[in-house]
């Protein structure tokens, strides 16, 4: 964590946590149709802050916690974190979050508040949420058609189904 003069560790941390929810919020307007909103939460004595769509709620695009050699760390799902690995610097420091979970896979720990990684690994999230999100949309419109002939199949079957006191025990 760089030391800057006049300003403390703690004032880094909420500055870098501030910037990485601003650079969400920025990136989830320039996005057509899909609002991000960031919403506060805590596990246990952890107080992290998760980044979803608006109209979306269910789906958590990446989140953001505290760190504790750096100033905060990003966790994002396996699909944003291979767009983001191409332009990882070697010195980055990343870890495998998968057994906390929490439906995230990586942690990419930011260094300053004014990292260059923050905006890129905004975009890469919010793409991948988007792509996520329009996958999860057909899989929903699917299974509706699926429901409607499902029901139509049990309709058509009920019809053709005979009951045992009907049938005539003389006829063979």
């Amino acid at each position: 964590m760089p030391r800057v003069k006049g300003v403390g560790k703690r004032e880094l941390k909420k500055q870098t946590k501030a910037n990485i929810a601003s650079s969400f919020q920025d990136r989830g307007l320039k996005a057509d149709d899909h609002l991000v909103h960031i919403e506060n939460r805590r596990a246990g004595s952890v107080d992290y802050q998760v980044v979803k769509f608006v109209r979306e709620d269910k789906q958590a695009i990446a989140a953001i916690y505290g760190s504790l050699q750096y100033c905060a760390a990003v966790w994002v799902k396996e699909d944003a974190f291979m767009k983001i690995r191409a332009i990882l610097p070697d010195d980055a420091h990343v870890e495998d979050v998968s057994p906390f979970r929490r439906g995230f896979q990586w942690a990419i720990h930011i260094k300053s508040p004014n990292s260059i990684l923050i905006p890129m690994i905004a975009d890469a999230c919010v793409s991948a949420g988007i792509d996520r999100l329009n996958k999860t949309i057909e899989r929903r419109e699917l299974e509706v058609i699926r429901a409607e002939k499902r029901a139509d199949r049990e309709v058509k079957k009920a019809a053709e189904r005979r009951d045992w006191k009907d049938t005539d025990p003389m006829a063979k």
